[in-house]
């Protein structure tokens, strides 16, 4: 019990023991169940629940994001994905080109992975946002098949 007390007294408790860079000291994840296809034809759109606040504990520290989902695509000429931060700022943004002159149908995987370091103490906000021109056919995000599984939202932050 001795040498445990010590340690504690140089080490002071959990809370105050220095983590080194590049260590991950909280993690929010979500699993959005929605599937959606409510879109508006070239429009940015909120994707259904794959939103997460999280509180940094340093302005050094960064965050790796990552999301994946599947899509159905009926007749789209393409389709973005983004990462969107607090309202305002774009940190990742990838986009699913169709180039032949035929209708694009079938299944597709959207992912993304980006750093981000918003220098502050303050909550923030990431959220994923779609874009689809659908022509006239229709575009699903979070396309889970028959029985398949849906897509997920992960923020990690890492000690700078």
């Amino acid at each position: 019990m001795s040498n445990a007390r010590n340690l504690a007294n140089l080490l002071g408790t959990s809370t105050t023991v220095p983590m080194p860079s590049g260590s991950i000291i909280q993690v929010q994840h979500v699993a959005p169940t929605t599937q959606m296809n409510n879109f508006t034809n070239d429009s940015w759109v909120d994707a259904t629940d794959f939103s997460i606040n999280i509180t940094p504990a340093s302005s050094s520290n960064k965050f790796y994001i990552t999301s994946s989902a599947g899509c159905l695509n009926n007749n789209n000429a393409y389709v973005g994905y983004r990462i969107y931060r607090d309202g305002a700022t774009v940190v990742q943004q990838n986009w699913s080109y169709h180039n032949r002159n035929e209708t694009w149908n079938g299944v597709s995987n959207m992912a993304l992975s980006a750093v981000d370091a918003p220098a502050t103490t303050s909550q923030v906000n990431y959220k994923i946002q779609i874009f689809s021109t659908q022509n006239s056919g229709q575009f699903y995000f979070n396309y889970g098949g028959s029985g398949g599984t849906k897509g997920g939202f992960t923020v990690m932050e890492i000690v700078g």
